[in-house]
């Protein structure tokens, strides 16, 4: 008994760290909602930014895990690079490799752009977005886990081919956006997103 004991606690222990390595606020869209604009939000919380005739917004019954995910309407003429996406601010990182993960499913392919906004060092809080990484979703209407790595461990970010120092002491911000260009053959593109983690590799 004391045995199971001990491991119960180990195991609690274990999740419990997992848990905190996340350094994302209601990554899985369980509380309250995404709000318009980035201005006058808190850190920690979500904000997003829409094209004519779409929409990104949690709904329940669709989540990978709890309740609710977040489920994006995007139009039929994606054809402006990263300005349909969602963003949390407000990540303490440090200089180390980030691992960014979440689940997501549709059933069509989409390309979404993952990417770390950060503050350009002596920039006057410039905010500078990486060149980010893309991630192709499957067409199968099944939830996938997909992982990007992000190597900020030199302090800089690639940015329009320009290399950019950043202020480390200055808060991140995740952005997940749909990628430009892309032929959703006139017709709506539906997929949804869900338990999205960002953490430093050690």
């Amino acid at each position: 008994m004391k045995k199971i004991l001990l491991l119960a606690f180990a195991l609690v222990g274990v999740l419990t760290l997992s848990a905190q390595d996340n350094k994302l606020m209601n990554s899985g869209f369980e509380e309250g909602t995404v709000k318009p604009k980035r201005g006058n939000i808190e850190n920690g919380e979500w904000y997003k930014s829409n094209l004519p005739n779409s929409s990104i917004m949690p709904v329940v019954n669709a989540a990978y895990e709890g309740n609710k995910s977040l489920r994006f309407i995007c139009n039929d003429k994606i054809d402006t690079r990263y300005k349909q996406f969602v963003a949390q601010r407000g990540l303490q990182l440090s200089q180390k490799k980030i691992e960014i993960s979440f689940y997501a499913r549709s059933a069509k392919s989409v390309v979404l752009n993952v990417s770390l906004v950060g503050v350009k060092k002596g920039g006057n809080d410039k905010l500078v977005t990486g060149n980010g990484e893309n991630v192709r979703i499957l067409s199968d209407n099944k939830w996938h886990l997909y992982t990007v790595e992000v190597d900020l461990e030199s302090g800089e970010i690639i940015s329009n081919k320009k290399s950019v120092k950043l202020n480390f002491d200055e808060p991140f911000e995740l952005r997940i956006a749909l990628d430009g260009g892309q032929d959703f053959s006139m017709d709506k593109t539906i997929f949804y997103i869900d338990n999205i983690s960002v953490s430093e590799k050690i």
